[in-house]
């Protein structure tokens, strides 16, 4: 039997919220840089390490969840782990969307290079 939302009057989840706040941070930290408040390295390790703890989160938050599911074990806060599970989940997938832009140069080289290796 799947759980249901608490009746709440709207969406459980906040992607609006948490999709500016983090490109709002990010923009903060991009700033600084500019600003030479920070180094650019300072800000990669930032970004990392949040890209770290949100995946990690969610990965763990999701397992977690998974156990709760396949082996029937039901707890009261089942509800608050899957709203917990998929905000991280928003959170991770937008940095890693920034992770991918910044890191676009990367990405065109490796296909590109990809092409060009099956020509003799």
């Amino acid at each position: 039997e799947e759980e249901t939302a608490p009746a709440s009057g709207g969406s459980p989840y906040h992607l609006v919220l948490i999709t500016l706040f983090t490109i709002g941070l990010f923009a903060l930290t991009r700033i600084l840089v500019a600003a030479n408040v920070i180094k650019l390295a300072m800000h990669r390790k930032i970004w990392n390490v949040v890209l770290l703890i949100t995946a990690l989160m969610s990965c763990l938050i999701g397992l977690f969840l998974v156990f709760q599911v396949n082996y029937n074990i039901k707890m009261e806060w089942f509800w608050t782990l899957k709203v917990l599970h998929v905000e991280f989940g928003i959170a991770m997938t937008i940095i890693a969307i920034l992770h991918i832009f910044w890191h676009m140069n990367y990405w065109k080289t490796l296909f590109k290079g990809k092409k060009n290796q099956g020509k003799a």
